[in-house]
């Protein structure tokens, strides 16, 4: 028995060393696959968590992406924490952007953003809910020089233009497709560009009342962002301040005495005047003598000055008297209305009507001339005619 078991020793402690070798291989070859397997776990683990964290309304974005950077970096998955913190230096660029989208915009951003780096790391189809935020500028001001107003931006995540349809509403309800003119620099962003639209279409925007943009394939489900169109400001229109009107000429007196000699007298006028817009002006002559003035003629006139056009409007009457004081009655009376402009063909207005009848009467010849009318531009002051600085 003894012999038998020396014999048998080295035998047995040569088996033992094979076969703790042989586990010993085994363990290190599952050590090494069990690494790797556990690598691959823990990030899913640390992504997922990041996930869950920023689904969370208390959680900073700002916060878990450098704890998931850090955590990445421990775990050796460099290239990971790399795209993480490239994720969270352009998100913080981009800070300014909540106040055209929503307050969690950046945080369901980034989350959004985690997802599809988990989605690659296993092989699995990114997520794909794009979201939409409000254009800038949010308004279209046709006042702008077109190099002031090239594109409207729309911001956003996992957008593509073939997600984006652009139509400009012309009439309430009618539309102009322009989806042709919008791009997609990334996939955070989509634009339309104004500059090529006003090129190929000159007449589109200024008859417009905004721009409509539509995300989603069907028109039932779709989420619409438009952009106002604000109308250019006609140019200020110049406007006639005030003008001067001259009357000039003569007025000649008869006086018909079948007992005498007739009495006959020529009355010279020159008088200028200054009619305002926004006012009346009136205006009277007198042309009176012969013997113990018997014979008298009056002219009275109203004038006014449009604004917008410069025309003047002149009404008002001529009268003839006669009598041993001029005040007996009136023999003929004669309504006046005419108009001056600012024309070269018609500046000036005859007036010759003659006034009589078997007693005397008078005979104008008197000319109303338009000239010199001042035009400015609304709110602007209005110079002084010579006249009236002497006057001041």
């Amino acid at each position: 028995m003894l012999g038998i078991g020396r014999d048998d020793a080295p035998t047995t402690r040569r088996r033992r060393t094979t076969v703790w070798t042989a586990l010993a291989s085994i363990f290190a070859a599952l050590l090494l696959t069990g690494s790797s397997c556990l690598g691959v776990d823990r990030t899913n683990d640390i992504l997922s968590d990041a996930v869950l964290m920023l689904e969370q309304e208390s959680a900073s974005w700002e916060q878990v992406l450098q704890d998931t950077r850090d955590k990445l970096v421990a775990e050796g998955k460099k290239t990971l924490a790399v795209q993480v913190d490239k994720l969270l230096k352009d998100t913080m660029q981009n800070v300014g952007i909540e106040a055209r989208c929503y307050t969690d915009f950046l945080r369901d951003r980034v989350a959004n953003d985690l997802k599809r780096l988990l989605a690659r790391q296993n092989d699995d189809e990114p997520p794909n809910d794009p979201r939409f935020c409000n254009p800038s500028p949010d308004s279209i001001d046709l006042n702008l020089l077109p190099s002031e107003r090239r594109l409207i931006r729309v911001d956003g995540f996992n957008l593509s233009r073939s997600m984006v349809t652009a139509r400009v509403e012309t009439t309430p309800g009618a539309f102009v497709d322009v989806s042709d003119y919008v791009d997609d620099p990334s996939s955070y962003l989509v634009t339309l560009n104004l500059a090529a639209i006003e090129q190929d279409q000159p007449q589109l925007l200024p008859s417009a009342r905004r721009v409509v943009f539509a995300l989603g394939a069907d028109p039932a489900t779709a989420t619409e962002n438009s952009v106002t169109i604000l109308p250019k400001t006609p140019d200020p229109v110049p406007i006639y301040a005030k003008t001067l009107v001259t009357i000039s000429g003569k007025v000649h007196l008869h006086d018909y005495d079948p007992e005498s000699a007739n009495e006959d007298r020529d009355v010279y006028v020159n008088q200028t005047l200054i009619v305002r817009s926004g006012a009346v002006t009136p205006a009277t002559w007198s042309f009176s003598n012969c013997v113990d003035h018997e014979v008298q003629g009056d002219l009275w006139v109203q004038f006014s000055l449009n604004q917008s056009t410069g025309v003047v409007d002149a009404v008002g009457t001529a009268y003839y008297w006669e009598g041993s004081s001029c005040a007996d009655k009136v023999h003929v009376s004669q309504p006046l209305a005419f108009t001056l402009t600012p024309t070269v063909d018609r500046p000036s207005y005859p007036f010759s009507t003659p006034l009589a009848d078997g007693d005397g009467g008078i005979y104008p010849s008197l000319l109303f001339t338009y000239h010199d009318p001042i035009i400015v531009l609304p709110g602007e002051p209005v110079p002084l005619y010579p006249a009236e600085r002497l006057h001041r």
